[in-house]
C-alpha cells in the first residue's frame, strides 16, 4: 500500500531514509478517501492497523465526502483516535510544531 501523503521530519530523515525507500516510522501520513465502502474499510480499518504495525505516529484521514479529517496518534502499538476536524482549521500536526 502506499499512502496519498508522508511527512518526515528533515532532523529524522536519515533513520526514515535508505535508498530511497522509507525504513522505518514516518512522522505523518495522509490519506484521502476513495468513494466506495471498500476503499473506506482499507483506509478505517486495513491501513490504520498496517500503519500501527509500522510505528507511524500520526494518521490523518481526509474525508471530503463529509467534509472532515479525522486523526489518529500512536499509543503503544495502536492508532487511536484524537480528534475529528468538522470545519477547517489551520493547527499544525503533533507530530510537527511549526509546520503549516
Amino acid at each position: 500500500m502506499i499512502p496519498d501523503l508522508v511527512f518526515v521530519r528533515n532532523e529524522r530523515w536519515p533513520e526514515v531514509v535508505s535508498n530511497n525507500k522509507f525504513t522505518a516510522g514516518l512522522d505523518l501520513v495522509i490519506e484521502i478517501l476513495s468513494p466506495g465502502k471498500e476503499n473506506r474499510e482499507r483506509d478505517l480499518l486495513v491501513k490504520r492497523q498496517l500503519y500501527a504495525k509500522y510505528g507511524i505516529s500520526e494518521y490523518w484521514i481526509v474525508d471530503s465526502e463529509n467534509r472532515l479529517v479525522e486523526v489518529y496518534k500512536l499509543n503503544v502499538n495502536r492508532l487511536q483516535s484524537i480528534a475529528t476536524f468538522r470545519t477547517v482549521k489551520r493547527s499544525p500536526p503533533n507530530c510537527c510544531p511549526g509546520f503549516g
